[in-house]
Formats: structure tokens, C-alpha cells, sequence
């Protein structure tokens, strides 16, 4: 059951799209455009309860599939926490029937909501990032302490429209922050741009355990010297 819920996490490292925040790049001429495929969900797999949505074919961006997702759990469960958003051409029912069978099998009680990603659904729950400069710093007082499960961002480059075989797969140290899953994602996103001129599909963050940032430094290692290492945090 570990080495499914480790293959998992490569699965979902792997099909996590550009949000709506990323601007074209000039020297790139590449501008995002939502991701076409079987969508589905999933609420923070570190809580008690995990929610899973349905599966339904969409063009969207996972930032605002996510942030959807998030808010329709908040208004009908009173759920408080992020969200993740997966897609796959096909397949995607198996993926997600693995996914329910690994949280199940790590103790987690499963709620299997119904909802699915739609146009209609996304846009009843609007993306609101907040601006990078206003995020709150973390803090003695408001970083978690302990936490076993901190963030990790990569970006593969290679999935770029038209960049060569060997582009570059961005990946930070693990690191714990006071703020909120697309906060995050927002901020790495950003610095990206700025930093590197970088907009590709794949950048996101999403907490790991041991065993998934294991299975994340096998992958990393097989990169060569594809792989930058990224000091940063928001």
C-alpha cells in the first residue's frame, strides 16, 4: 500500500496545470491556456476526513479547480483547509479509485461528494489569490510547529511548449509556511517569473511526507543535471 500511495504522488505531481495568475513571457511565446481532461479532486489528505469529488471532462486551470473545490467543501461541510486537482487524459477513474483506497487504507475516513469541475462550478467559487507583497510572513507564533508533512515546489520546465528535452526541473527544500495552499502556489509561481522567467504548467506546491519526498529525490536523481535546486520559501 506505501508503494501505491508513493506511485500516487507521482501521478499527481505529474498533472497539475498552470493557475490563471501566470502572464505570457515575451521571450517564450507561450501563454497558459486551461488544461483539457478528466478533472477530479481531493480535499488535504493530512486531515481525519478526506473529501473526493466526482470525475467530469473540463478545460480548466488547477488553481481555480482547486480553490472551487475548497469553497463548495467549506459551504456544505464546513470544511477548512486546501485542495488538490488532478487531470489525465484517460484514466483517471483508476487514479482516483487508487487514491480512495490509500487513504482508506491509512486510516482516513473518505467522503465521496459528488461534486465535479465545471465551468458553471468553477465560476460560483471565483480564484481570490492574495496579492505576493500582503501574504503573511510565517512567524514563531503562526508557523505550524512540528509539522511532519512541509511544502515542497518543482517545476519541470521540459513541459513548456516547445522547450528542449533537458529544460530545467526547478524543486525547492522542504519547508513549513503560515499560509494557505493557493497562496503558496501563488508565490512560487511568481518567483518563477521574476526570478528565472519561467511559466510552465507543472509549477506547484503540495505537502509531502517522507516517503513521497523519497520517491520525489528518486525522481530528481534519474533528472541528472536537469535539476535546480531552489533556495527559496515564500
Amino acid at each position: 500500500m506505501i508503494r501505491n500511495t508513493i506511485r500516487l504522488a507521482a501521478l499527481l505531481l505529474c498533472a497539475l496545470p498552470l493557475g490563471a495568475m501566470a502572464q505570457e513571457l515575451s521571450e517564450h511565446g507561450f501563454k497558459p491556456a486551461p488544461a483539457v481532461g478528466d478533472w477530479w479532486c481531493y480535499s488535504d489528505g493530512a486531515q481525519a476526513t478526506v473529501y473526493v469529488s466526482g470525475i467530469a471532462n473540463a478545460a480548466a486551470f488547477q488553481t481555480d479547480a482547486a480553490n472551487a473545490f475548497s469553497q463548495a467543501l467549506g459551504q456544505r461541510y464546513g470544511y477548512k483547509g486546501g485542495a488538490n486537482c488532478t487531470y489525465m487524459a484517460n484514466g483517471s477513474e483508476t487514479q482516483r479509485k487508487t487514491a480512495i483506497a490509500s487513504f482508506r487504507a491509512s486510516g482516513k475516513t473518505v467522503i465521496d461528494t459528488g461534486w465535479t469541475v465545471t465551468v458553471q462550478t468553477i465560476a460560483a467559487s471565483p480564484t481570490v489569490l492574495p496579492p505576493l507583497q500582503t501574504a503573511p510572513p510565517p512567524t514563531a507564533e503562526t508557523a505550524p510547529a512540528g509539522n511532519k508533512n512541509p511544502f515542497v515546489c518543482v517545476a519541470d520546465t521540459a513541459s513548456v511548449p516547445g522547450a528542449a528535452a533537458d529544460a530545467p526541473l526547478y524543486v525547492t527544500a522542504p519547508f513549513d509556511v503560515a499560509m494557505p495552499p493557493p497562496g503558496v502556489v501563488h508565490a512560487w509561481r511568481s518567483h518563477l517569473a521574476d526570478q528565472y522567467h519561467v511559466t510552465t504548467d507543472s509549477a506547484n506546491c503540495s505537502r509531502r511526507n517522507e516517503a513521497q519526498r523519497a520517491q520525489l529525490e528518486t525522481r530528481l536523481a534519474k533528472a541528472g543535471s536537469r535539476v535546480v535546486r531552489v533556495d527559496w520559501k515564500p
